[in-house]
């Protein structure tokens, strides 16, 4: 008796129990990922239902990555047809680098917490993109000072792009497309110096396009097309030099293509079809030698083709449709060796067409219809793309 009375004994036996209940004690990751789990409404596969088990480790759980140093969750990634929400706690895997939930039937909001907190402080990748997402961007995602990819695309998040965006300093890639947000572009997108791929297509955004995106000279994409934009295309776009696909077509945009454009010597792709861009088109187009895809039409481009544009050696395909273009087609563009679709109907284009036209080996698509046009061949012009 005295030994069970024994100090010594007590001891031993209070710190048994200590490491029994440290045991036992549930893993912060588990206990966020039971949480996630707790909100799925449809696992059609059983993934979560069969393999995401109490009391197991985490690591060993289907689309769960975990570090080899602290067994902590850095990567899950589940694209398995899952219903249900994202619940806050989501935010306390503190180790998480990439979350990626893509391709799922996930609905509701993102929790407005997210980042908040220190949450996340390792997150580099946030990718959610084909779900039935609703609600805001939270704002908090601004507070992620690791991330690099935010990928949204294919919900259905409303409300306006956050201006704490642009505190988001080490992000390349900004993906938007189909949502249903409204209101501008906030300028502060461009702290992003870092941003490589800015998409916001199919959205209702309206106004200016801000001066600013020229401050993101490290930008190779940007795909802007379907919204409401209005006004001219800053000239600060002529800054962004390794700039190689410039779609901003379907909107309101008017004025002139600006000028710095033409001296953009990375541009592969220009796409502002169905806007009010005006003027003429300016003899310094022959200087884009690298643009291999020119869409223009259904705009308001006065004046004649310049002879310059057979400067444009590997353009492909070339669309001027329903403009006021005048006059005739140069005979340089014969020299568009590479050029396989032609695409100039509705203009007031007049006289022969080149004798050089005929010898361009790589078209396959000509239209040239409902222009004024003479000779016996122009009025065999039909639509030719199969």
């Amino acid at each position: 008796m005295e030994r069970v009375n024994s100090p010594f004994f007590i001891l031993s036996l209070l710190l048994f129990c200590l490491s029994l209940a440290a045991t036992h004690q549930i893993n912060p990751d588990e206990s966020a990922l039971l949480a996630f789990k707790s909100l799925i409404t449809s696992d059609p596969n059983n993934v979560l239902k069969n393999n995401w088990t109490a009391g197991t480790s985490v690591c060993t759980w289907i689309g769960v990555t975990c570090d080899s140093h602290h067994s902590r969750v850095t990567h899950l990634h589940l694209s398995k047809d899952l219903k249900g929400s994202i619940p806050p706690e989501i935010g306390n895997l503190s180790f998480l680098v990439s979350l990626d939930l893509s391709a799922n039937s996930l609905h509701g909001p993102l929790p407005k917490d997210i980042c908040r907190y220190n949450n996340l402080p390792r997150l580099k990748e946030l990718v959610l993109t084909n779900n039935n997402l609703e609600g805001e961007i939270p704002i908090s995602l601004g507070e992620c000072p690791q991330l690099e990819i935010l990928s949204l695309s294919s919900n259905h998040i409303g409300g306006h792009v956050p201006t704490q965006i642009g505190n988001i300093t080490h992000l390349k890639e900004l993906h938007l497309t189909f949502n249903n947000l409204r209101g501008i572009i906030p300028k502060e997108i461009g702290h992003l110096k870092k941003l490589e791929s800015m998409q916001l297509t199919n959205n209702k955004l309206s106004g200016s396009i801000p001066r600013e995106v020229g401050n993101m000279t490290a930008l190779i994409d940007l795909s802007l097309d379907n919204n409401s934009l209005s006004g001219v295309i800053p000239h600060e776009i002529g800054h962004l030099d390794h700039l190689q696909s410039l779609i901003m077509g379907w909107n309101k945009l008017l004025g002139p293509l600006p000028s710095t454009m033409f001296n953009m010597s990375s541009l592969e792709q220009i796409e502002l079809s169905s806007n009010t861009i005006g003027g003429a088109l300016p003899s310094k187009i022959g200087s884009m030698n690298t643009v291999k895809y020119l869409y223009l039409e259904n705009n308001a481009l006065v004046g004649p083709l310049p002879p310059e544009i057979g400067n444009m050696k590997v353009l492909t395909e070339l669309y001027l449709d329903n403009n006021s273009l005048v006059g005739v087609i140069p005979q340089e563009i014969g020299h568009l060796y590479c050029l396989e679709l032609l695409s100039m109907s509705l203009n007031k284009l007049s006289g022969p067409l080149p004798p050089a036209i005929f010898k361009m080996k790589a078209l396959t698509g000509l239209r040239l219809d409902n222009n004024a046009l003479s000779g016996k061949i122009a009025n065999l012009c039909r639509i030719l793309f199969q």
